[in-house]
């Protein structure tokens, strides 16, 4: 049996409205929103972003040419 972890939770059900498009794109996450609602940390929150990000599936911004 597998535990799923909050911060799991979060970043599943990011990805799942983002795949879904249930988020329209270009929509901010803002880490202290996201942090309150699934009540996790900040960095947890930055961590699921990150995920996120490697996938593809968000753009966070910090691309450095």
């Amino acid at each position: 049996m597998t535990s799923v972890s909050r911060a799991d939770v979060a970043y599943l059900s990011l990805r799942q409205a983002i795949v879904e498009q249930a988020l329209v794109p270009g929509t901010k996450l803002r880490e202290d929103e996201l942090a309150t609602h699934f009540a996790v940390s900040r960095t947890l929150i930055r961590a699921a972003l990150a995920r996120l990000a490697n996938e593809g599936l968000i753009d966070t911004g910090n691309k450095r040419t």
